[in-house]
């Protein structure tokens, strides 16, 4: 495998200081360019390492509307300035080293994995990327030509409504929800990715997270080398405004479509997602939802399909989150299906949950909890990514389990009835042309 051309920069003596979280077994290196490293080695996976390097602000510092869909894409289709992607892939051939690249709501992130005794070659090219991000011309094009296909089979599914319609709808037309209208996506320039993304490659705040099983003198010495002598990082304030929700108001829309099958959504206001406590509460509370709509719309009423519970709440803006129920529907039973919806929410906007709904909802939630910590996504995702921002992810793998398990029926009800009021639901009715 040829040699990976990285690129050099001065190297100077720069010891990182180091800070250890002993509940959790994890360890912070902070430069004085202001990178931030966490490292935590984990059992669970033979010679796996993975990484995410969060840097920049994401969603949250968009622009203009659609570009970070945009960015994602390209992103993904580009190289550096000096290597073009199959470059790139040729150079990186019979390795195990892996990257792709996400605008995420609160940063932008290369996400890799490697062998462990590959990790330096995964620094080498990260260390790329960063210093000398390149935005591809063909990749933008080709990218734009997928948008563009993408946007003609949305326009004609039920479910594609939602996201050319719906999410902003629900956020009261903020279109910083859903996708822009195709005539104002294509509008959008290579010059506005490269604009955005390049000053937060070479300069925006920093943090690489690495979980799995590795040699900790290694990657710390590896970390100094290739990040302790990058640019200095700057760091700055994002501030968003409101998001109003629709309270009691209903979005129909037709769509061209040749099935006979229509769409019905309801939805709540919740809250953002830092109360972690409060978040869990909606996760039990939607399992709690979906299994009462589930008996009365497939048991009672013989509908053919499953409906859907969820809890989407906002990392960017403060007190926004949607619950929201879909149900795919016969376009007649429409009216009759959304009574039914209402129907359960009063019940639970009464309070009427008892301890065997919840129990019901908790055990394969513990069992998948239980699972899920002893995994190095887990850890790198939910714990590490973006932990140095936010310090209080660090506290929730230590209450998890006893969290979800120590969950009452009072518990419950009082979110139900401070979220649940059905007069309060906004709906959204597809139905096909």
């Amino acid at each position: 495998m040829p040699e990976f051309p990285y690129l050099q920069i001065e190297t100077k003596e720069s010891k990182g200081e180091v800070t250890v979280f002993a509940a959790i077994d994890t360890k912070r290196l902070t430069f004085a360019n202001g990178v931030v490293v966490n490292l935590k080695k984990t059992p669970f996976k033979e010679n796996e390492v993975l990484l995410s390097a969060d840097f920049g602000y994401g969603k949250s510092g968009e622009p203009v509307p659609g570009l970070s869909l945009l960015t994602s894409n390209v992103m993904n289709r580009s190289g550096t300035a000096r290597l073009t992607r199959g470059e790139f892939d040729r150079v990186l051939a019979g390795s195990s080293v892996e990257l792709s690249f996400a605008v995420k709501p609160l940063s932008f992130s290369w996400q890799g994995k490697a062998l462990n005794h590959e990790m330096e070659l995964l620094f080498q090219v990260l260390q790329s990327y960063l210093l000398d991000p390149g935005v591809d011309a063909d990749g933008f094009q080709v990218s734009m030509d997928l948008f563009s296909q993408q946007y003609k089979a949305l326009a004609s599914d039920v479910q594609g409504a939602m996201v050319l319609h719906g999410d902003t709808f629900l956020a009261g037309g903020n279109k910083d929800f859903g996708f822009p209208p195709w005539e104002e996506f294509k509008k959008l320039r290579l010059a506005q990715i490269e604009n955005w993304i390049k000053p937060a490659c070479t300069s925006g705040v920093l943090e690489i997270s690495l979980v799995g099983d590795f040699d900790e003198k290694e990657i710390v010495l590896l970390a100094e080398k290739y990040f302790s002598t990058l640019p200095v990082r700057e760091r700055k304030s994002i501030h968003k405004g409101k998001v109003e929700f629709p309270k009691g108001e209903t979005l129909g829309l037709t769509i061209p479509s040749s099935i006979d099958k229509g769409m019905l959504i309801l939805a709540w206001r919740s809250d953002d997602f830092w109360d972690i406590q409060q978040t869990r509460g909606f996760h039990l509370l939607s399992s709690i939802f979906s299994d009462k709509l589930r008996q009365v719309i497939r048991e009672r009423l013989g509908a053919a399909y499953s409906p859907q519970v969820f809890n989407n709440p906002s990392r960017i803006y403060k007190g926004y989150g949607v619950m929201q129920t879909w149900l795919i529907v016969n376009p007649s039973q429409m009216d009759m299906l959304k009574k039914e919806v209402l129907q359960i929410a009063a019940e639970l906007h009464q309070g009427k949950i008892t301890v065997e709904e919840l129990e019901r909802a908790k055990g394969p939630s513990l069992t998948a909890l239980k699972d899920m910590v002893r995994t190095n996504n887990y850890w790198l995702r939910s714990v590490l990514s973006l932990s140095a921002r936010y310090p209080q992810q660090l506290e929730w793998p230590t209450t998890i389990l006893q969290s979800f398990a120590g969950f009452r029926v009072e518990d419950i009800q009082k979110l139900s009835k401070k979220f649940l009021n059905p007069e309060q639901a906004a709906s959204i009715e597809v139905v096909p042309q």
